[in-house]
Parts: structure tokens; sequence; C-alpha cells
């Protein structure tokens, strides 16, 4: 069973038996592992390009369409961390939803951020600011202790690994 969510299930209760997290695990009943870390980029789709213009610094960023989350603060302390102000309202799209928060950035209403390997791929999606210091998405894996020696699940744990660690080099990291 696959239980994709942005909610961060309760392993010790066995909500689920593997997780992929994007912040590190802190429950001590849990075996976790940091896999790897997806570069980030900021992504527009041409026909927004086109409409708005092409930044050329990080400061030419205010005063642009952002697609981002809602009462998630990610975004928000992420754009912080290089400088950005980013107040709620230059988020001009929300969702707490990433695809939906990316499907309207791939729609042409804004910018968004996302993973390179997943930008690059997107027809017609532009990379903005390409040499931004954009901090890394870290990628954890956790599972409860209590099973982490179940070969099923070691299997599972394994070819996650490994794949994760692949998409993350295919992005350039």
């Amino acid at each position: 069973e696959l239980h994709a969510s942005d909610a961060l299930d309760d392993l010790a209760r066995r909500e689920a038996d593997i997780a992929v997290r994007m912040v590190r695990p802190e429950q001590p009943e849990l075996t976790a592992r940091h896999v790897c870390d997806f570069p980030i980029g900021l992504w527009a789709h041409e026909s927004y390009v086109a409409r708005r213009g092409l930044p050329q610094r990080p400061e030419d960023l205010q005063g642009h369409a952002f697609c981002g989350y809602d009462r998630s603060e990610l975004m928000r302390r992420g754009m912080a961390q290089v400088g950005l102000e980013a107040p709620r309202a230059l988020f001009r799209l929300r969702s707490d939803d990433q695809p939906a928060v990316w499907a309207a950035a791939v729609a042409g209403c804004g910018i968004s951020p996302m993973q390179v390997a997943i930008g690059a791929r997107a027809p017609g999606m532009v990379r903005l600011l390409p040499e931004a210091p954009i901090p890394a998405m870290p990628c954890w894996l956790a599972m409860p202790e209590t099973i982490r020696h179940a070969p099923a699940i070691r299997r599972v744990w394994n070819a996650l690994a490994d794949g994760l660690a692949a998409a993350a080099r295919e992005g350039g990291a």
C-alpha cells in the first residue's frame, strides 16, 4: 500500500512501515537514514517568463507572482535562508499540496521551487537564477526500530534508498 501525503504519519504507531521524509526524523524509536539531498531550483513556465520577464538577479524576484504553500512555512523559510523576503502575500496562488503548487507553475501562474530533476523534465519550464544558493532538500528514510530486521522491509528500504539516491544524482547532487 502506498500512502502519498505531506502529513508526517506516526511510524511508532505503525501508521506506515517506511516513510520518506524531507525533514530529519526525531523520534528515538525510529531507525533513520539520510539518503541524499535533492537540488532545488526556481522554475516558471515560458509563458509566464514571456509575460513577466526573466529575473536576472535575486532582487528581481520581488514583484513576481509565486505559487507556494498556504499554511506551511517551509517555502517562506527556505526563501529567507537565501535572503529573499517572502511575505505570505508573495504567494499569489497558495496550496499545501505540492503537486497542486507545481501544476499551477506549469500552467504559467507563477514561480515555484522544485527539485531540479523534476523541473528539467517538465516541458516549457525555465529554471530561474540557476546560480542562486538555494539549499538542497534533504531526504531521509525512517522506519520503526522494531521492524528493521524484517527481510521484506529491508529489501524495500534498500530499493528506496538506491532509487532516491539515483534520482538526486540525476538532478545534479
